[in-house]
């Protein structure tokens, strides 16, 4: 990692897979995980069924942040996955019945 200081370029030891930033920070940041989970009824303000979330990411300095996945938006995520977890559970559930000698579904 090479920065700039009093008009010179020295390198500096880094720890960074990326880009570094302005203050030598690392901006490597990957995604660790998303999470949503169906929340039954009433939780604190919450009176319906919901999906409720939370996004987080990490670099190689070991930060992380996380925030949440808004209600409104959650519905599109399990959509995007819905198909494939039909397909899953179909194949699964044959597996299951081959396994147990009760043939293909």
């Amino acid at each position: 990692m090479k920065t700039k200081t009093d008009n010179s370029v020295k390198d500096q030891t880094a720890t960074c897979d990326n880009a570094v930033l302005a203050d030598g920070a690392c901006s490597d940041w990957k995604l660790s995980s998303i999470t949503i989970q169906f929340k039954k009824g009433y939780s604190f303000d919450k009176t319906k069924d919901r999906y409720e979330g939370k996004i987080k990411f990490s670099n190689s300095d070991e930060e992380s942040f996380e925030f949440k996945i808004r209600e409104n938006l959650s519905q599109p995520y399990i959509d995007l996955i819905a198909e494939d977890i039909v397909k899953n559970a179909t194949y699964l559930g044959e597996r299951l019945m081959k396994s147990l000698g009760l043939g293909s579904v």
